[in-house]
């Protein structure tokens, strides 16, 4: 829990190894990822910052976002086996990012074993069957919504419940982006070897968006939050749109411009 004076936080108090702790410092930075940074901060409200702590927008833990990847099996005539682990590098698309005036996203193929996601999808094929099979991925970007949002777990120090309602346009560019692939390789069987439009959990992001208007956004273009003058958020809450890639290097990114002006 976080523990302000004014517009700053001048400890925290924290539990290690089951006994309780006190950390005290200038400067704050939280990097829990995007469900549970939003979660301390409003499991930390008090009489200062009744609607959680940095929450003068209303907007800490909501706009959540999980990109759609899908699993999609191709296979070619001609070649044998699992194509994925005989490539000598990765391949990525970004051919199908905007279609008919809509933002999709990238599809890509891992140059590695992908015997484990086979096995794991119905009517998957065998590594060694013919025709050659590839096993592409999707990241489709996901729209802010403030609906879609993450709370603290009620009667817990330190879990969160997050709610997402998923948007029919998002549902409508997940189908456009697969058929547009499989459009594009005629003559390949082109099949989801999953339901289509599952999100990916692990790409969780825009929980603490930031912008330059404290209205509308919680941190502010160096991830401060608009509210505190020394607590920075350097994960993935920081996303105002969830994009059609990866956000690890983007955090990564981020993370190291924002320290260097910390340091500064």
């Amino acid at each position: 829990r976080l523990e302000t004076q004014g517009r700053a936080v001048h400890q925290v108090h924290c539990r290690w190894k089951g006994r309780p702790l006190t950390v005290r410092g200038r400067i704050f930075i939280l990097a829990l990822n995007a469900l549970f940074t939003p979660a301390l901060l409003l499991r930390s409200a008090n009489d200062t910052f009744p609607d959680g702590v940095g929450n003068s927008s209303g907007l800490v833990g909501r706009n959540l976002m999980a990109h759609v990847s899908d699993y999609i099996a191709v296979r070619f005539d001609g070649v044998g086996g699992q194509i994925n682990e005989k490539l000598h590098n990765g391949i990525s698309l970004n051919d199908f990012y905007f279609r008919d005036g809509m933002k999709l996203g990238n599809i890509h193929a891992h140059s590695m074993d992908v015997s484990f996601f086979l096995e794991r999808m119905e009517s998957a094929c065998r590594p060694d069957e013919t025709p050659g099979t590839a096993l592409f991925f999707t990241i489709l970007e996901d729209f802010p919504y403030a609906q879609n949002r993450v709370t603290p777990k009620p009667g817990t120090d330190e879990g969160c419940d997050w709610e997402y309602r998923y948007p029919e346009e998002l549902r409508r560019r997940a189908t456009l982006l697969l058929s547009s692939f499989a459009a594009a390789l005629p003559g390949c069987e082109v099949t989801v070897r999953q339901p289509s439009g599952m999100l990916n959990g692990s790409h969780a992001c825009g929980t603490c968006r930031f912008g330059e208007d404290p209205r509308t956004s919680v941190l502010d273009r160096n991830n401060r939050l608009h509210d505190l003058e020394n607590v920075y958020v350097l994960d993935a809450s920081f996303f105002p749109s969830s994009g059609g890639i990866s956000p690890s290097l983007t955090i990564a990114a981020n993370g190291l411009r924002v320290s260097s002006l910390i340091a500064s």
